[in-house]
């Protein structure tokens, strides 16, 4: 392949277009109508994002983060000390170091809005306002807001979850993360280097009730979003089948990131899987064993042995994480009430943060250490129950 065109200049498209141009495709060009520009999301890398692409641990500023206060709204709350930090960063700051990295690596980028891709005897034509490109091969790296609708994840509106919420001059040390009943989404406050961002991400509601709701936080921290910046985007959030029906490439492109839909359900993070999707799409289309007519195949192989049954699981459990039961209580109540009384738990919560607790082995974990979790909690509630009445005394 002698030209290969990136649409988007996000994550996903910056670290394809790098290995693309490293690995020795003659033209790599990447286009996008913004520049770095900052996305309504937490921005936070989990410890499993930043081991995997070591490049983000200390090349831009970013606050490591080494607790998350986790609670509920019917008043329970938990403080986690993290043993593997989240690294946050600003969107804008973060999207532009890798586009930089992909710039040196030989990639060449164009500010355009890219209004049409058309089959061509090439491949394709990639048509901005002012100009137009024949490319061998496509990587459609637009974000789950994609105008081009013959490529990419097929979104309903059953995959998508919203995020709204606001960028505040705050100052803060910790994660908050706040879970609502009925709700199948939580509110996040990630303080970044120079100001917070706070939001909520649901599925199932109207923005309207999503904005009351953060509203409401918002009011019991004393915080005023009068003074911040709104924004809104939408999270792709698959549902089980949409996996199975989801798009992931065509004849001569593939797409990657959240245009792919490929995001974590529960939690709603898709960095480190833009990162992930972008690096595998690279591997594919370098294949010399691979002729330029199933390189997309490879490509969906590779993200079937990476991660993709991990994400359908995800969706399979995700209903019950927010809104099931467990011993009586909700879910997000009972591993509030688990972390604060046991240690084993708390581990295991800690691991999950740090992205290295897959959701498919998760189960199995709890159940062996079932026993001893239950014996933790009932000590530590015992002996706190004992030294209030040893103080009341």
């Amino acid at each position: 392949m002698k030209r290969v065109v990136v649409v988007g200049a996000g994550p996903a498209g910056t670290v394809v277009a790098a290995r693309l141009a490293a690995g020795g495709i003659r033209e790599v060009i990447v286009i996008d109508e913004k520049p770095p520009w900052e996305k309504p999301c937490g921005g936070g890398l989990t410890y499993k994002a930043y081991r995997s692409f070591p490049l983000l641990e200390h090349s831009a500023p970013h606050k490591a983060i080494r607790q998350a206060l986790l609670s509920t709204d019917g008043g329970h709350v938990a403080l986690l000390r993290l043993d593997r930090p989240i690294r946050i960063y600003s969107r804008a700051v973060l999207n532009r170091l890798l586009l930089e990295k992909a710039i040196e690596s030989g990639a060449e980028f164009i500010q355009a809005r890219v209004t049409a891709v058309e089959a061509c005897p090439s491949g394709w034509r990639v048509r901005t306002a002012r100009l137009s490109l024949d490319a061998d091969y496509c990587v459609i790296a637009t974000g789950a807001r994609n105008s081009l609708r013959d490529f990419g994840a097929r979104f309903r509106p059953c995959d998508l979850m919203y995020a709204l919420g606001y960028y505040l001059e705050r100052e803060q040390q910790q994660i908050d993360i706040r879970f609502l009943a009925g709700v199948r989404g939580y509110i996040w406050v990630f303080p970044r280097v120079d100001h917070v961002a706070v939001g909520i991400c649901g599925k199932g509601l109207a923005a309207p009730e999503l904005r009351q709701i953060l509203h409401g936080f918002l009011r019991e921290k004393g915080w005023s979003w009068k003074e911040g910046r709104f924004y809104a985007h939408p999270i792709p959030a698959l549902e089980v089948d949409g996996w199975r029906r989801n798009r992931y490439g065509g004849r001569l492109w593939v797409t990657v990131g959240d245009a792919a839909g490929l995001v974590d359900p529960i939690t709603g993070e898709g960095i480190y899987y833009a990162l992930r999707s972008g690096q595998l799409a690279a591997e594919a289309l370098l294949d010399e064993t691979v002729d330029r007519e199933s390189k997309t195949t490879r490509y969906e192989q590779l993200l079937e042995q990476a991660f993709l049954p991990e994400l359908e699981f995800a969706s399979r459990i995700a209903s019950r994480v927010f809104l099931g039961s467990l011993l009586g209580a909700p879910v997000p109540q009972r591993m509030i009430q688990l972390i604060r009384y046991s240690q084993r738990f708390r581990q295991i919560v800690r691991d999950l943060f740090a992205g290295m607790q897959p959701y498919s082995s998760l189960k199995a974990r709890l159940l062996r250490s079932l026993s001893r979790t239950i014996q933790e909690a009932l000590v530590s509630v015992l002996f706190h129950r004992v030294s209030l009445e040893e103080e009341q005394a």
